[in-house]
């Protein structure tokens, strides 16, 4: 894996991955972005919600959002390491059993999230969860639309209704 950190300006930085994509990071107290220690604790959340999601997919199950909330620790004085990250997932889906969740956040804490793992080696890394029945109709980014639903781009955020949504080729 390689990738590079450009200066901008003041103490912003361009990361660029291998990929092509691009992220702003900040070390002005995350004044125009993020700053790299809060983008590692994304990082973490991210690679563990992306197993999560996948586990509960493969597992057939009805899963219809996926949301974690990260708290963290650090030391006071430097270098200002974590010491403490607990990752809370609110899974909401049909049919979710908790059984099912737990499950899979116990696969990716101890198997698969390769952030976890890796920050796991200089911190406590927990992990919690609560699993939300969702009424009928679609969940998507925490509004409840009425289905079906034709989501227009998988990167966007929101859902139209079918008659409204142009086919996604």
């Amino acid at each position: 894996m390689q990738a590079r950190v450009k200066w901008v300006e003041g103490l912003t930085f361009l990361g660029e991955s291998a990929s092509g994509h691009q992220v702003l990071m900040d070390g002005n107290a995350g004044d125009k972005a993020p700053s790299p220690m809060e983008m590692v604790l994304m990082s973490v959340g991210g690679c563990s919600a992306i197993d999560v999601v996948s586990i509960l997919q493969k597992g057939r199950h009805d899963v219809r959002d996926c949301e974690v909330k990260l708290t963290s620790e650090r030391r006071e004085e430097a270098p200002r390491v974590f010491t403490h990250i607990n990752l809370h997932f609110i899974v909401s889906g049909k049919g979710l059993g908790d059984k099912a969740v737990e499950r899979a956040v116990d696969l990716s804490a101890d198997k698969y999230c390769s952030v976890a793992l890796m920050l796991g080696k200089a911190a406590s890394v927990t992990h919690s969860f609560e699993v939300r029945e969702v009424p009928n109709g679609m969940w998507r980014g925490g509004l409840i639309l009425p289905a079906p639903v034709r989501c227009r781009l998988a990167t966007q955020s929101f859902c139209l209704p079918a008659a409204a949504a142009p086919a996604v080729p």
